[in-house]
């Protein structure tokens, strides 16, 4: 027999429950309390972007039309604040009140609005903008091993913004950048740690956020992997300097040497390596380089020229810190294992270990990272998330003893293993206790939909056990709070179609038909969520491509959709608990 309101509130308080139970009767609440009603093509809405909830759902975060300026809009509950009579008509102002709109870009600025994260203490939230840059290609190159295939990079400025009163705190700039700025891929927030991943300097900047909201420089990965390192090699510069001076006083002449960053490679392989008499990469393509001066480097890919063995060994590739600290571990694992086949297969797969391009990154917590590598088409290309099929790599850094303790191929069924049964490899909205978001790691439901999806790859055409593997691992590593924090999403209360709807915070394709939800413990119907009866002449737009971007709130039985027709204004429902 179902449970009621009135029932579930009785136990509660005279706790007849157990001890331990106290958090999951708690939520299992939300099954007797869900939206009821919807209005749609709801008026008096934002001219704008309507982008997500705060964590403590006291406030609603939009963008303006021209995505320059932020607005705030205080949030009265899931109920109007007035009821509906003949007269008045519920409308966004019955559930929300203005709070303030303040400017942050101007010009060819504009604010990304897939971006939009809460610090650790959720007093701040932190914007992203970007712009294209003005400057010259050589200027965008900020260390030796900085990619050059990029030809259109930006300026992408931070900005830390304090929620209660809009006042900015602190804004970081990157000139000369390529981040990826949407759903949050390019950046990582861990506490008060918050990196960025450069794909143009193949490096990431980590940086702290401070109680004020002051945002301070903590280190950067990547050409250098100690703290000290440019000091050092300041140092050594100027011994070096100072030495050719005093030679050249004696008489002694000794041939200037080129400055560091002069030191680039003639052409940059995106698929293998070329060595004499062998060549390494795949079956059907061996060998692409792309030569540095050629025009054609905007189509990534492009078959160019074969350079001569000779040519690339007086022109090597330089190594970054972190990609010779990859390659040492790799050959300490090959050289520990005695086999000399272990060790040969090493020294063939050299050339492709350099070739892979810093992807993404993500804290697995103060101390550890795992940064993902993969091919320089895939990285750079149209699409920031290929298929998974594609190969990529996983390593595991050590902050703290500046070290390589791990490297993974996606289809490792190792880092599967640590996938489903570490917690760290999980997205935590606001690094809170667990709440409501379902991993395979707190759910057996979770790890049921991922055995059917691996399932599922196995039994598909050209799939395998190492293809399922990889479609799984493709979600590593986690964009930071890119999943929604409601009750409605946890698996243990309630069920729906994932291939419809699921807690990722991503727009997704319009369906025809409801998205229902049941319960979880007798499988019977909740409630629905249907944002297309609204449509005008929904006939004529059927074979229009149509999206739905769903704003839950992070407790209380609302939801917002906003649905998107090309060349129709966005229609704009409100689904609410009708009768609280």
């Amino acid at each position: 027999m179902a449970e009621s309101v009135f029932s579930h509130l009785r136990n509660r308080e005279t706790l007849l429950l157990n001890r331990n139970n106290n958090l999951s009767y708690a939520r299992k609440a939300h099954t007797l309390v869900y939206p009821t009603k919807t209005l749609y093509n709801v008026q008096n809405c934002p001219q704008g972007t309507i982008r997500k909830f705060t964590p403590d759902g006291q406030y609603l975060i939009c963008f303006t039309k021209q995505h320059h300026a932020v607005q705030l809009f205080r949030y009265h509950g899931p109920a109007p604040i007035h009821p509906e009579t003949p007269g008045l008509q519920l409308n966004f102002s019955s559930f929300f009140t203005p709070m303030y709109e303040v400017t942050i870009t101007s010009g060819y600025a504009q604010l990304s609005k897939d971006f939009c994260l809460f610090s650790v203490n959720k007093k701040f939230m932190i914007l992203a903008s970007a712009c294209s840059s003005t400057d010259q290609m050589n200027e965008s190159r900020r260390y030796p091993n900085s990619l050059r295939c990029i030809t259109h990079v930006d300026d992408v400025t931070f900005w830390v913004i304090e929620i209660a009163t809009g006042i900015i705190c602190d804004q970081r700039t990157f000139k000369n950048d390529y981040i990826y700025l949407t759903n949050h891929a390019g950046v990582h927030l861990y506490k008060d740690l918050f990196g960025i991943t450069s794909v143009q300097n193949q490096s990431i900047y980590i940086l702290k956020i401070e109680e004020t909201g002051k945002l301070v420089d903590v280190r950067t990965i990547g050409w250098y992997v100690h703290e000290d390192d440019e000091q050092y090699l300041e140092r050594h510069a100027d011994a070096e300097a100072k030495f050719i001076r005093q030679q050249s006083l004696s008489g002694i002449h000794i041939p200037p040497k080129s400055n560091r960053m002069d030191w680039t490679p003639g052409y940059s392989p995106t698929t293998g390596a070329q060595y004499p008499n062998r060549t390494v990469g795949n079956d059907d393509d061996s060998m692409q380089v792309v030569p540095t001066t050629d025009p054609r480097v905007r189509r990534v890919g492009t078959r160019a020229y074969e350079p001569h063995p000779a040519e690339i060994e007086m022109d090597p590739i330089p190594l970054s810190g972190l990609k010779q600290k990859i390659m040492t571990f790799l050959y300490r694992k090959a050289y520990l294992t005695g086999d000399p086949l272990v060790l040969q297969n090493f020294y063939t797969t050299y050339g492709h270990f350099l070739s892979l391009t810093m992807w993404r990154m993500q804290f697995l917590d103060e101390h550890h990272i795992i940064v993902k590598f993969g091919h320089l088409d895939n990285v750079i290309g149209r699409n920031p998330e290929p298929s998974a099929a594609q190969a990529s790599f996983f390593v595991i850094y050590s902050l703290f003893h500046n070290q390589v303790i791990g490297v993974y191929e996606n289809s490792s069924e190792e880092l599967l293993q640590a996938f489903q049964k570490w917690d760290l490899f999980r997205g935590v909205p606001f690094n809170d206790p667990v709440n409501f978001v379902s991993s395979p790691c707190n759910n057996e439901f979770a790890r049921d939909a991922i055995q059917r999806q691996m399932y599922g790859v196995r039994k598909a055409r050209n799939g395998g056990g190492a293809a399922a593997v990889k479609r799984v691992l493709s979600t590593l590593p986690f964009n930071p709070q890119s999943y929604v924090d409601s009750p409605y999403f946890d698996h243990a209360l309630f069920s729906y179609d994932e291939k419809v709807i699921n807690s990722c915070d991503r727009q997704r394709p319009s369906i025809d038909f409801p998205i229902k939800f049941h319960g979880r413990e007798h499988g019977d119907l909740k409630f629905k969520i249907d944002p297309n009866i609204s449509l005008p002449n929904r006939d004529n737009n059927s074979r229009s491509k149509r999206y739905v971007s769903y704003v839950f709130h992070p407790n209380d039985p609302f939801v917002i959709t906003v649905q998107m027709i090309s060349g129709v204004a966005p229609a704009i429902n409100i689904h609410f608990r009708d009768g609280l």
